[in-house]
């Protein structure tokens, strides 16, 4: 058995491009480890709403939506369906939307080594640079799009996604939990490894036919 990433030519420089955008984020973080013009400026932006409590319960609440807490249940319940239904290439899709986005997500951060901002409005643990809600969110969330839904209702699900996953970076941000910087790169990784997964395909061993999922 053998395990393949097929990307169209289109995606590889879509991905190329954003991989080339986060490594300049990173450097320019490595300049600017408090912070750098960019988070300046959005911060400007966010100024008149960041002292909003009814905004402050709503970022709590998207906190847990991508917390640990909520996606392990929501993992456990999902996998299995697809198990079930013996898409096992479906199934290795989800565990990787999840848990290989939070691996990859711990070592950039022990690479980067960037501290959370200062004033944060809910205990957060570990370090900053890239958001590993913001993405493990795009990641996650467009994947189950991508996989329980068909047709119209796919793409329909993908929009909900993707707002639901920039309402989540913003929320890191109003708690000042993390950098917009932090925010923008987690959203740009989250995506290209989603459009990675969608992409991965399983052949039997010695075959050119896909195995069934």
């Amino acid at each position: 058995m053998k395990i393949k990433l097929e990307l169209e030519k289109q995606e590889k420089i879509i991905l190329i491009i954003y991989l080339i955008i986060f490594i300049l984020i990173g450097i320019n973080i490595r300049h600017s480890p408090n912070e750098t013009l960019f988070d300046k400026a959005v911060y400007e932006i966010l100024n008149p709403i960041m002292e909003n409590k009814i905004l402050h319960n709503f970022s709590k609440a998207m906190a847990f939506i991508g917390s640990v807490k909520f996606i392990l249940p929501l993992m456990l319940i999902l996998i299995p369906i697809k198990i079930r239904k013996k898409e096992n290439l479906n199934a290795f899709k989800l565990l990787s939307a999840s848990l290989l986005a939070f691996i990859l997500n711990e070592i950039l951060k022990h690479i980067h080594q960037r501290q959370r901002p200062s004033g944060m409005l809910v205990d957060q643990w570990g370090l900053s640079f890239p958001s590993g809600h913001s993405m493990i969110s795009m990641c996650m969330y467009l994947t189950i799009a991508e996989l329980f839904f068909e047709g119209k209702k796919r793409t329909i699900a993908k929009i909900i996604a993707l707002i639901f996953s920039f309402l989540m970076a913003i929320s890191r941000v109003i708690l000042y939990v993390h950098y917009p910087t932090d925010v923008l790169a987690g959203l740009i990784l989250g995506y290209i490894l989603y459009v990675a997964i969608k992409r991965l395909q399983i052949y039997k061993k010695n075959q050119n036919d896909l195995e069934e999922n």
